[in-house]
């Protein structure tokens, strides 16, 4: 997750945590403390952790973003 794109997943999340969209920030290059700077400092209501943590905890051996700059677990 970059700077630029946390406002636009925050907002986002908020539109459609009611319709059952999951939103999971992902960290690859991160410490504890980074993360939880970034997540206070833009106000992210919505989980967030390193990869290898949420890649154990969803049965996820990769994260990868194909061309189209979607991801796919």
């Amino acid at each position: 997750m970059c700077k630029a794109e946390a406002p636009e997943l925050q907002k986002a999340y908020l539109s459609y945590k009611d319709k059952g969209v999951l939103f999971i920030g992902v960290f690859t290059m991160s410490g504890d403390a980074d993360i939880r700077k970034f997540a206070a400092t833009y106000r992210l209501t919505f989980p967030v952790g390193k990869d290898n943590r949420l890649s154990r905890a969803l049965g996820v051996m990769g994260i990868e973003v194909d061309p189209g700059n979607r991801t796919v677990v």
